[in-house]
């Protein structure tokens, strides 16, 4: 059995068939930009839960950026939005 030729998407920088005109995971067209910008995005450092006294906090590199979270439904579902928008963001660029 033969494997198809893989590529990496200019764009979001995951693996597609070479053959493939849009990329499965980004939807971008991979046919509009040849000359591929191999810009590689910034590393994203994702925020995370950690202790704050009693309570629960948001920090990123370290930093406690919100303070005072109740309990670990609302961090966690704080946690995530916060990780989705720099998702996002490192693919607007």
């Amino acid at each position: 059995m033969q494997f198809p030729q893989r590529n990496i998407c200019p764009f979001c920088l995951k693996d597609v068939v070479a053959t493939a005109t849009w990329c499965g995971v980004c939807g971008r067209d991979l046919l509009s930009n040849k000359q591929y910008p191999y810009e590689i995005p910034p590393k994203v450092e994702p925020y995370e839960i950690v202790s704050d006294d009693e309570m629960f906090g948001i920090a990123l590199r370290g930093e406690i950026k919100i303070h005072g979270i109740e309990n670990i439904v609302s961090a966690q579902c704080i946690l995530t939005a916060l990780n989705c928008r720099l998702e996002f963001k490192k693919l607007d660029k």
